[in-house]
């Protein structure tokens, strides 16, 4: 077999260089017919193919010889996963046990009151959300203590578990000591 082309890696690049005159392609020949009529036509379906060829819609599609397109994409394109198996053992989460938060922003359009950024907490048990809106990002601490306040007092439980992106905002000596003061873990 004589080889038509040779690449070349340039950083993480491959340069082909083609070794053919120019009636050559670089095209695979043990395809059939029907599999490149299949490939082209967008990995059309075995009775769509048969009704294009039965209605003439397509010109030059060939006469099917075998009752079945081999194309290993379509094959693999059929496949579905399996569900993800149910975790009995989970542990129970309980109202404020772990909440999630992130700081966004700034955003290119100030709100209404003036605020370029907004915070967001979610509770994992209830997927409830409290989201505050702020002029500045170095004020994210302040709100902190301020949503802290009202949900542990309207639901009588404590935070336990605070799950950031480890963001600046989070990572201040003082945020740091203030949640290690009230037995919040981060």
């Amino acid at each position: 077999m004589k080889p038509i082309a040779t690449g070349i890696r340039i950083g993480g690049l491959y340069k082909l260089d083609v070794k053919s005159t120019p009636q050559q392609a670089l095209m695979s020949l043990d395809k059939s017919a029907e599999n490149l009529w299949h490939q082209q036509l967008g990995h059309i379906n075995f009775s769509d193919f048969i009704l294009l060829q039965k209605k003439g819609i397509v010109d030059g599609i060939p006469v099917l010889k075998k009752l079945h397109i081999d194309y290993e994409a379509c094959a693999l394109s059929k496949q579905h996963r399996d569900e993800f198996p149910a975790i009995k053992d989970r542990k129970q989460r309980y109202i404020l046990e772990l909440v999630h938060t992130d700081l966004c922003g700034p955003m290119q359009t100030r709100s209404l009151g003036g605020a370029y950024y907004f915070l967001i907490f979610v509770d994992d048990c209830k997927i409830f959300k409290w989201v505050y809106f702020l002029k500045q990002k170095s004020h994210a601490f302040e709100y902190f203590k301020q949503f802290r306040n009202t949900i542990e007092k309207q639901s009588g439980k404590f935070i336990r578990i605070l799950r950031s992106n480890q963001g600046g905002e989070f990572k201040k000596g003082v945020f740091i000591k203030y949640c290690k003061k009230h037995g919040i873990q981060q």
